[in-house]
């Protein structure tokens, strides 16, 4: 009976009404607010009520999507702007300079060779095997002096670091006399020169020479005048 009892009052608070089959004229049921129609047709035998039940547990995840289509490349951008040219860098330092190379086998001087005061094609064994020599004289009104000897047909670059030497014996004027004063040597660098022009008065202390005091030959040498 307390179970009965509790089940009623459980309705009446839940708002909702219930009957029994005692009579056979319609039984009012319904809700409180909203009224209470005839139902007429009814299974008058059973007791209505209204029970929420606890929250069911959760359905199973659901099976996952197709993946999505790859996107496109999008369109290169533009190229940007050239950048300015950098300062120019600063000026290195001089190599080491190289090893000298080894120096060539100087050449063998020339013997003297010589040749008549009037000149002429003078073997040499050195730089060069024939050299050709010419004097040039200055007329001084009863007699000549000696001004230039030129030596000429100079082998290059054979003869480019040698040096010619003029040999000249000089005779007395007083013809008793016949052996040499003294010899006189005049040089003059060839360097690149294939003709060489000798002043024999700077050689002599800028003194003239007459042609009288030369004696019957002229004497040149080609020697090396400095290492290669």
């Amino acid at each position: 009976m307390k179970k009965l009892i509790f089940f009623m009052t459980f309705l009446i608070f839940t708002r909702i009404g219930m009957g029994l089959g005692i009579s056979a004229g319609p039984v009012g049921i319904g809700n409180f607010f909203l009224g209470a129609p005839s139902i007429t047709e009814s299974n008058l035998n059973q007791v209505l009520g209204l029970l929420v039940g606890a929250d069911g547990q959760p359905g199973a995840a659901g099976v996952s999507g197709a993946n999505g289509l790859n996107g496109l490349n999008g369109t290169p951008g533009a190229p940007g702007v050239q950048g300015l040219p950098g300062i120019q860098g600063a000026k290195g330092d001089p190599g080491i300079p190289g090893t000298p190379g080894i120096p060539g086998t100087p050449g063998k001087d020339g013997t003297i060779a010589s040749v008549g005061l009037g000149g002429g094609a003078v073997a040499i064994d050195s730089c060069d095997k024939e050299i050709t020599i010419s004097i040039a004289q200055k007329f001084m009104g009863t007699y000549f002096d000696i001004d230039t000897v030129e030596v000429s047909e100079i082998l290059q670059p054979n003869c480019k670091n040698f040096e010619a030497v003029i040999f000249l014996e000089i005779m007395s004027l007083d013809k008793a006399i016949t052996k040499p004063l003294r010899t006189l040597e005049c040089k003059g660098d060839v360097e690149e020169k294939t003709k060489l022009t000798i002043d024999i008065t700077k050689c002599n202390a800028n003194v003239a020479l007459r042609m009288e005091q030369i004696g019957s030959n002229i004497g040149l040498q080609l020697q090396l005048a400095k290492p290669v």
